[in-house]
């Protein structure tokens, strides 16, 4: 059904999708399977900016289900240069993806966090300052002084073991408490791979 669904919805966006965005090789509007998952791609336009999601979901889930990697890529003016960027979520964790050659993830573990820091008048920089910790599967555990990673070695190490990996284990320290975390990585590979690809065409 949801097949259905986006075929129609995509039949008049797919041209005006293209004249602004190129799609990498070997990918197309729509529903399809990939690998052992279904990837859904879609153009977007929302007061007047456009973008491209990219969503990857277990095979015979839906796009409503919570067990979705979403990738969401568009054009934005830094600094008034003009900049592809594409940002991956999944529940309260995100990667920010760029251009940038060596290091191109900037990860958040606490999203939400650091979104309503950005956009408060008064931040409280001591919410970001929480130890992290991570680990992939059964690798060994990673601890970071924050909840975000720059683009380093510690953020291309994360996605390199999260590539491989089936699950992402994750825990916040509060006031000497650990909240903890666990994402399935079903998907994980493919969004890395798309948004790098659909930036390397869309500079």
């Amino acid at each position: 059904m949801i097949k259905k669904i986006t075929s129609l919805l995509l039949v008049a966006s797919t041209a005006q999708a293209g004249d602004e965005y190129v799609l990498p090789m070997g990918y197309s509007f729509g529903l399809h399977p990939r690998n052992d998952i279904q990837e859904l791609i879609e153009y977007k336009t929302k007061n007047g900016n456009s973008s491209i999601n990219y969503v990857t979901m277990a095979s015979g889930a839906s796009k409503g289900d919570v067990e979705i990697w979403l990738t969401s890529c568009s054009r934005r003016m830094i600094k008034g240069i003009p900049e592809t960027l594409c940002e991956i979520v999944k529940d309260n964790f995100l990667i920010s993806v760029s251009n940038e050659k060596t290091y191109p993830y900037l990860i958040y573990f606490d999203h939400k966090t650091m979104y309503s820091l950005a956009n408060s008048k008064n931040p409280n920089f001591k919410l970001i300052e929480r130890e992290t910790n991570y680990k992939v599967d059964d690798l060994t555990t990673v601890t970071l002084p924050a909840i975000g990673i720059r683009g380093d070695y510690n953020s291309n190490a994360l996605v390199r073991d999260a590539k491989k990996g089936r699950t992402l284990y994750y825990s916040i320290e509060n006031n000497g408490k650990y909240k903890s975390y666990k994402l399935d990585l079903s998907g994980f590979k493919e969004s890395i791979d798309f948004a790098n690809e659909f930036i390397s065409i869309n500079k």
